[in-house]
């Protein structure tokens, strides 16, 4: 995975109102986001892929691709720092609110899930 595709994904899902970042709570269904990184993937072109070739419509593409993920060794406090840095410089929000809501949504997404085999 590309650093600049991720971040352009995560900025574009930055803009949208579906992002879970903006409201600070997780999205219910449908699911719209990455269980991942949480960025948007209403668009079938940002979801992932299964080992099979079929679309995942649970993680991004940046996040997932054929069956695993692009960063396997990535561990979910790794994860909040990108976000965190990305939402305090697109000027989303000052650092103790990304910080807050990143405690708040990671936690509950399926990658980072306390018992999940995802």
């Amino acid at each position: 995975m590309q650093a600049d595709d991720y971040q352009d994904s995560l900025k574009r899902s930055l803009d949208k109102k579906a992002t879970p970042w903006k409201s600070g709570v997780p999205q219910k269904e449908p699911m719209t986001n990455c269980q991942s990184c949480g960025s948007s993937i209403l668009d079938r072109n940002n979801w992932g892929t299964r080992k099979d070739g079929r679309l995942s419509e649970t993680y991004c593409i940046f996040c997932y691709r054929n069956g695993i993920f692009t960063e396997p060794k990535l561990t979910m406090e790794e994860m909040g720092w990108r976000i965190h840095r990305l939402l305090v410089q697109q000027g989303n929000m000052n650092a103790r609110e990304a910080a807050s809501a990143i405690d708040r949504i990671l936690p509950v997404l399926a990658r980072w899930r306390e018992g999940s085999e995802t």
